[in-house]
């Protein structure tokens, strides 16, 4: 490739592939600027669609979930006055007492009737009957006989079903009352097992409505309850004042095959009601209890937010496009303006390049292999080549480096010139060789990078030879020549005359505003504003001279009084026995942003740690007080009721202490989890023999207990940290190997230490029950248990993720090996803060 073409081609950068301007170039243009348009028009509609998809389906997810956690919610509260409800029949029931043989009415149980109706407003009426329907105990004031409901169809369930249990009625209307109230019934069954009547609590209609409406379904959300043969027992909203109940008893196709799929509960889809309103249907099964819970959430007030989202991106993406097509006017209207300028390059380039083929100084252009990319007419000749050709391939080692040792010394003039390069200086020296005729000769070179930050650019290498190997005079217009075009502003002042400027490139006039002339009459101090004081340029004079080179960071007034932050690089200039002071220089804005950008974040990143850890200490100490209480209260309610309470009633009580216990033990972990490292000791030298020796005492009941044995090798190291959390560290791993032992083997604990790479790793060894691959990782996650279902322990599961917060306060890791079945080792590394005894191996 010739000097011309590299030139018109290569260093005509990005402008040479913009055609250039006349009728053809222009359609080109429109041609590319229609094809940009379309296919940013069709990314932004695609990125709105699926933008929108994805937001439908987040929407539906999270109705379904929030419908199934109302669903969760009703569940629970509708049991809870359910299950009041049953103990008051159930306690009836056992007032009563079994009918013995020929007996015609049960003991009377009208005193625990009124205790419990006093005791349970939600009943409206309790009332025990006969075998013939009659009421013959009660809490109303009807007196007994007169009230019969022996066609009741739960009087009739329960005369013919000895085993029936409790059985829930759909809403009846109250014959003394007129209230609509739904039913709540218990077989009585004589000694003989023959039926001898009902024990009934009619609970009003209302009360459910109230239980109901305490729940927010939305605008046209819906909450009911039905019965176990899917007939409705309320829904809120209800029917219309005018409407029967009873025009709700049936049950829903949907609902059905929903129950037959999924019986214990779950969340479908269908259009329910009689407004036919699309809506996310969460349903539960009552334990225990013949009845159903169903929340239903309208899609449609789902969605309310999804729309507006939906609005906001469409018209958002209308906005885009219409910015997008304004910004393709604009490039279509650039574009032809850089046609335009890059022809009038292309015919600069052409006359550069006529210059450059007539300077007498050889320049090239190097690759990041230094291999040519172009060169003029005189570095060819260098070469040995006068045609000016850039050779095919093989890096500069021709011409006047003919022989192996020119090729050494050219080899190593590369590895001098860039490291010096790769900081952005510029690059001179004097190497050996052989002129176009064989005559030996010195060759003057200067190089330097076109782009220190990107070195893959290559340099720009020039090159002479004087006359003879004697030397001779160099060519100063040429060093003037390669300062003028350095990208660094480049300056020489004069300390005999203030430091006044007597040269300067161009980009140092650039940079100040200014030509060389005007610049002239500058001194350092007008620009420096460090340099301003009194004293303060003799003395940074006097540092450069004693330094010979001094790199400082300061700031320079620019050109339209702009201070800005530069970085000088600043040495002793020596010519003609006279020494001048040489400064080059560039801006560091960008890096100053960077470097304050950083810190910030750092700084950000530091509090906000901290605030994290504060606020978990806080809330997990200020969340054991109510767990002290529920304890507390639980006691007293024992010691209260003391004979009066059931065997359920003390399951009950001894289930919820044990659960406030287990909540206050790991509210203890999680304040234990968070001073790890808050307030820590300063490091001091721990050895870990004696750490295993009082790691072996606290757990010295445990491993009597399950007769396992602790094995703890010599030589463990000595390690820089706090002796208190190493403490706790091997206790949680040995704890662990004795909590998860195999039941077939008798416990076999190892611990060790090895030396790898300048760390110690020290071992804990265990012949349990192993770990599964799948959960090597997650066992170190906060409140995540060990071992496989069902396994059960003391803990709490947040150990080793105790563990590994120590290991990294002390700057080491820890990860686990494991072969489930036969055992895991848990492996700490540490950074050692003593050598290894002599004698352990490596």
């Amino acid at each position: 490739m010739s000097f011309r073409k590299i030139l018109s081609t290569g260093l005509a950068g990005p402008s040479s592939a913009v055609p250039d301007a006349g009728p053809e170039g222009e359609n080109i243009i429109d041609g590319v600027v229609a094809r940009v348009s379309f296919a940013v028009a069709l990314a932004a509609a695609m990125l709105v669609a699926a933008t929108l998809w994805f937001g439908y389906r987040d929407a539906i997810a999270q109705a379904r979930v929030t419908a199934d956690g109302l669903s969760y919610g009703l569940q629970r509260a509708l049991e809870g006055l359910v299950g009041r409800i049953d103990l008051s029949l159930s306690m009836v029931v056992d007032a009563t007492g079994r009918f013995p043989d020929g007996a015609v009415e049960p003991d009377s149980p009208d005193g625990l009737i009124r205790r419990l109706k006093e005791t349970m407003p939600e009943i409206q009426a309790l009332q025990v009957t006969d075998a013939a329907g009659r009421v013959i105990h009660g809490s109303s004031d009807i007196a007994s006989g007169l009230i019969a409901i022996a066609d009741r169809d739960y009087f009739i369930r329960l005369r013919d079903d000895p085993d029936a249990g409790l059985v829930v009625s759909v809403p009846l209307r109250g014959r003394i009352s007129d209230l609509w109230s739904v039913v709540f019934a218990r077989r009585l069954t004589g000694a003989d097992g023959s039926f001898k009547g009902v024990v009934l609590a009619a609970v009003p209609l209302e009360r459910f409505r109230a239980l109901l409406s305490g729940l927010d379904a939305g605008p046209s959300g819906t909450l009911g309850v039905r019965g176990s043969d899917y007939s409705l027992i309320i829904r809120v909203p209800g029917a219309p004042r005018d409407a029967n109940p009873l025009s709700y008893l049936a049950g829903t196709r949907d609902f059905e095959a929903a129950v037959a799929a999924r019986p214990d509960g779950g969340v479908y889809r269908a259009r329910t009601g009689p407004d036919g309103v699309d809506r996310i249907l969460a349903y539960r099964r009552l334990h225990g209890v013949p009845m159903f819970v169903i929340v239903g959430l309208a899609v449609d007030d789902q969605l309310a937010a999804w729309r507006d989202q939906g609005l906001v991106l469409t018209t958002g993406g209308l906005l885009f496009l219409l910015l997008v097509a304004g910004c393709c006017r604009g490039l279509r209207r650039t574009l032809r303006r850089q046609a335009e300028r890059s022809l009038a390059t292309r015919r600069e380039l052409d006359a550069t390049r006529s210059l450059l083929d007539l300077t007498p100084a050889g320049v090239a252009l190097l690759g990041a292999d230094r291999r040519p990319v172009a060169m003029n007419r005189a570095f060819a000749a260098l070469l040995g080549d006068p045609s000016g050709a850039v050779p095919d391939s093989g890096p500069v080692a021709a011409g006047p480096f003919p022989s192996p040792k020119s090729r050494r010394i050219l080899e190593g003039l590369c590895r001098r010139a860039y490291p010096a390069m790769l900081s952005g200086a510029m690059f001179s020296d004097t190497v050996p060789g052989r002129g176009a005729d064989g005559r030996p000769m010195r060759f003057f070179v200067r190089a330097r990078l076109r782009d220190p930050s990107v070195p893959a650019m290559g340099s720009v290498w020039g090159g002479w030879a004087p006359e003879d190997a004697d030397g001779g005079a160099l060519t100063p217009e040429f060093f003037r020549a390669l300062v003028d075009k350095a990208a660094d502003c480049v300056f020489v002042a004069d300390p005999c005359q203030g430091f006044r400027v007597i040269y300067a490139n161009d980009a140092a006039c650039a940079c100040f505003g200014t030509d060389r002339d005007g610049l002239s009459s500058w001194r350092m101090s007008d620009w420096d504003l460090s340099l301003a004081p009194s004293g303060a340029l003799e003395e940074f004079w006097q540092r450069v001279r004693e330094q010979r080179a001094v790199v400082v960071r300061t700031r320079y007034r620019m050109r339209e009084r702009a201070v800005v932050p530069v970085e000088l690089s600043a040495n002793i200039l020596t010519l003609d026995g006279a020494d001048y002071l040489c400064g080059s220089f560039h801006d560091i804005v960008g890096r100053l942003s960077t470097e304050r950008a950083l810190a910030l974040k750092a700084e950000e990143l530091e509090r906000s740690n901290a605030e994290l850890e504060q606020f978990a200490y806080v809330a997990s100490h200020d969340l054991r007080e109510p767990l002290r209480m529920v304890t507390s209260y639980l006691a007293l309610l024992e010691l209260r009721l003391g004979a009066e309470l059931t065997d359920d009633l003390r399951d009950f009580i001894a289930q919820a202490g044990d659960g406030a216990r287990r909540m206050d033990c790991l509210i203890r972990d999680l304040l234990d989890y968070s001073r790890i490292g808050r307030g820590a000791l300063p490091a001091t030298p721990v050895a870990l023999s004696s750490v295993m020796t009082d790691v072996r005492r606290i757990l010295s009941v445990r491993i009597a207990d399950c007769g396992a044995r602790l094995t703890v090798a010599e030589g463990l190291p000595t390690i820089s940290g706090d002796r208190v959390e190493l403490v706790r560290l091997f206790q949680n791993l040995v704890a662990n190997a004795l909590a998860y032992r195999h039941p077939g083997r008798t416990p076999d604990v190892r611990i060790a230490a090895r030396q790898d790479r300048g760390e110690w790793i020290v071992s804990v060894s265990d012949n349990g029950i192993g770990i599964e691959p799948d959960h090597l990782e997650r066992i170190f996650g906060i409140f995540q248990r060990l071992g496989p279902m069902g396994t059960r322990s003391d803990g709490t599961g947040i150990g080793l993720a105790i563990c590994r917060r120590i290991i990294e306060h002390h700057g080491g890791r820890i990860w686990v090996r494991s072969t489930p079945g036969s055992g895991s080792d848990f492996l700490v590394a540490f950074v050692p803060a003593s050598p290894p005894p002599s004698g352990t191996p490596a």
